[in-house]
């Protein structure tokens, strides 16, 4: 998983299911517990891929050179799993002939070969062409015909509906597909009452025979119907999970949802500079443009280092002064922090490090190299010194002043850290112990005195429970917290990925949230590139009022037209803008046209959570038998118990109350709590259910029982207790049969 994001993993592999994996950060293993942490060694002599069954790592680190290696030659895995896959890719697109993947799609295209099940998790799956998805789905599988790059994309083409579809390559790949998955049910049913079974019959048996001249004597519905099949039976239907809002509100329509989805309410915010901020704005991008074209030049990295202090430039002169406090260091070769290269943070290098490997093309120089760099440096910090304010902080504090007298609580993102201490300093003297933070270092409450940290759960509950009036986050808060409790959020800033600005969205846009409209803020100063990118695709495209949805192949144009944009200065500029915008309204356009995720429809309806075991079986099963029974009282909280063999502590079966505002700690496979009640008795031993194990890795338990005829397998807990509520058979049994369905059921699926 991305470096940002290992926290925020741990921590939902132990609350959601009960898995304590460590970090293992290339020379120890680390846990984090709430905003301290704990460290393991490595066992002399062990593969450290090996020590825990299950392993949390960086991309960032698994990816570098020699660690990919040592990965690699660990041996097979059951699982892996990849968050932010998106970032596995090729380096270019200009021919696609050219096949150049960074580090991270390389090192998957080796575990690929060398792991039981992969899962790729990603909201934007294709950035900016459609061989991104091909390059994914092909590390997962694809049926032999549609492993050819060419005609996959020939395929995804000829989505677009137009007069030059290659009929040859579709019908090859729809015949592939359909000897692969099936005819998509969903298609068969609704072809078949439009059509009848014989204009259903007729499209297939053209598949079929790969007969493409049938096409030209269809009818314009049979050559609809055709169409709808192309996109049903391309890979991504088959091989992928999502949920768009379209889709959600579909599911809530039909009742499979019981929330609905909130709509958006936009509203982007251009603010004037003062004319000492103005003077200050462009002496800087003055100073960036300049040396950022010097680097470019010399093709050592450099350069990208320049478009950092651009993004902080717009977040806030806080963290464009505490940036360039860092670069006057480095330059002067006074910084030592080799976590932290050329002084610059995970908020600054994660993204071009992970897509573009970006930390092992910079390039060291003598001190003598930076000189007239510092003096830049130097004079541009005396300028900052002057500033005695910052307008856009006096608008969002009189917009938070009057946003609550209308709601109760407020959301306020920004991209760096740095942004949010200045924030915090700013306000802390208005909201007290009302305000928090959550960023990178946890969460922190200002408790009258101090700032404390607090766990992400704590201060979730917190904030449900309306102790929080202003909650400021960096873009850590973008995945893992739910706050679908508030209904309005603040953009301090705009990054240049718009993908993250809707990570931001979805923190209260999401199921769960009880109001019908979420109401959006976003600060730009005006007439800067981020503004006027920003109006082009809220006004033009849209996007400020959907979900991304389609629209997502857009998402790396206005990123990169905003780059290239920022790093000029003048008629330059003008000119970069001017072909940005063209460029991001013709990828629009492009995506819809045609998208291998374009009119996503999934195969069947959302799969629904089951297992052998769930929480609602555990409590069931639990609370009204003896000897249970006797050591649990049910509790004034909601969905609550008091374990009396633990002093009354509180514990839940349901998640949703542990996640909420109660202390109750969730009480599932292990829990200490759990884990102490199972141990109560044993369990009673009879002929005709048998138990069998096998710990050749992770453990495998099967239950069997006789029912007079056969040994049947136990599929669940609730069909155990049932069985043990039966009357016993005492008659002697042979459980070699059970033995065998065990072995060749469960054992053998891990080959």
């Amino acid at each position: 998983v991305p470096r940002s994001l290992v926290k925020q993993w741990q921590e939902e592999l132990r609350d959601k299911f009960l898995v304590d994996a460590p970090f293992y950060d290339g020379s120890k293993f680390v846990y984090f517990e709430g905003n301290t942490t704990r460290s393991e060694p490595l066992p002399s002599g062990r593969d450290p891929w090996r020590v825990h069954r299950v392993t949390l790592a960086s991309a960032q680190m698994a990816k570098m050179s020699g660690r990919s290696e040592s990965l690699l030659n660990s041996g097979e895995w059951d699982l892996v799993i990849l968050d932010e896959a998106h970032h596995a890719r090729r380096r270019d697109f200009a021919t696609l002939n050219r096949y150049r993947p960074n580090r991270l799609l390389r090192l998957m295209e080796g575990l690929t070969e060398r792991t039981k099940a992969l899962l790729l998790m990603t909201a934007t799956p294709m950035q900016v062409h459609p061989i991104e998805v091909y390059d994914l789905l092909k590390l997962l599988g694809l049926p032999e015909k549609w492993q050819d790059q060419r005609s996959f994309m020939e395929y995804i083409i000829s989505l677009r509906e137009t007069d030059d579809t290659t009929w040859g390559t579709v019908f090859s790949l729809l015949d592939s597909s359909i000897k692969h998955w099936g005819v998509d049910k969903s298609w068969e049913e609704s072809c078949g009452r439009a059509l009848g079974p014989v204009g259903r019959q007729r499209i297939l048996n053209a598949i079929d025979f790969e007969n493409t001249s049938a096409v030209y004597s269809f009818s314009d519905s049979e050559r609809e119907w055709l169409r709808q099949l192309m996109r049903r039976q391309q890979p991504v239907p088959w091989m992928t999970y999502r949920s768009t809002r379209p889709l959600l509100r579909q599911y809530f329509a039909q009742g499979l949802l019981k929330q609905n989805i909130p709509y958006r309410e936009p509203a982007p915010l251009q603010l004037d500079m003062t004319p000492q901020e103005q003077e200050l704005y462009h002496a800087v991008e003055q100073y960036i443009s300049d040396y950022y074209q010097r680097y470019e030049e010399l093709k050592n990295g450099l350069g990208f280092v320049m478009t950092i202090y651009r993004r902080r430039l717009t977040s806030s002169l806080h963290a464009l002064k505490c940036s360039l406090e860092r670069r006057r260091e480095f330059l002067q070769n006074k910084w030592n922090d080799a976590t932290r290269p050329m002084g610059l943070d995970d908020e600054d290098l994660e993204d071009a490090d992970l897509d573009d490997d970006i930390t092992e093309t910079l390039v060291k120089k003598p001190p003598e190299f930076w000189q007239n760099e510092v003096i830049e440096v130097d004079a541009l910090l005396e300028q900052l010194e002057g500033m005695t304010h910052e307008g856009k902080y006096l608008k969002v504090m009189d917009d938070l002043g009057d946003v609550l007298k209308q709601v109760a609580q407020v959301i306020v993102f920004t991209q760096y850290t740095d942004t949010l201490d200045f924030l915090r300093e700013q306000l802390l003297a208005v909201f007290q112990t009302k305000l928090a933070c959550y960023s990178g270092r946890g969460g922190e409450v200002w408790d009258g005195t101090n700032w404390s940290g607090m766990s992400k759960e704590r201060l979730q509950a917190k904030f449900a429970a309306g102790d929080i009036s202003v909650l400021l986050c960096t873009d850590a808060a973008a995945e893992g917290l739910n706050l679908q409790n508030c209904g309005v959020i603040f953009n301090y800033d705009m990054p240049w990925n718009p993908m993250k600005v809707e990570q931001r969205i979805g923190r209260i846009d999401r199921i769960g949230q009880k109001r019908p409209v979420v109401k959006i803020r976003h600060y730009l100063y005006k007439d800067t590139v981020e503004a006027r990118i920003y109006e082009v695709l809220g006004d033009r495209i849209d996007w400020f009022k959907s979900i991304v949805g389609e629209l997502q192949p857009i998402l790396h144009h206005a990123q990169q037209a905003i780059r290239k944009a920022a790093m000029v200065v003048g008629q330059q500029r003008e000119d970069a803008i001017k072909e940005g915008i063209q460029q991001l309204e013709g990828a629009a356009q492009a995506a819809k046209e045609y998208s291998p995720t374009l009119k996503f429809e999934p195969n069947s309806p959302p799969p629904t959570a089951g297992g052998p075991v769930d929480l609602f079986s555990i409590q069931e099963i639990l609370v009204p038998r003896q000897p249970w029974q006797e050591s649990l009282e049910e509790a004034p909280e909601q969905h609550c118990y008091k374990y009396l063999r633990d002093k009354g502590s509180l514990i839940t079966f349901d998640r949703e109350t542990a996640t909420g505002t109660t202390d109750a700690s969730i009480c599932t496979y292990g829990s200490r709590i759990l884990e102490e009640m199972l141990s109560l008795r044993e369990p009673p031993h009879r002929k005709d259910i048998v138990r069998f194990e096998d710990n050749a890795g992770t453990p495998v338990v099967g239950y069997y029982r006789w029912d007079s005829e056969a040994w049947r397998k136990i599929d669940s807990l609730p069909m155990l207790v049932s069985a043990l509520e039966t009357a016993p058979t005492f008659e002697d049994l042979d459980a070699e049969e059970a033995k065998s369905l065990f072995e060749n059921n469960v054992v053998s699926g891990r080959t």
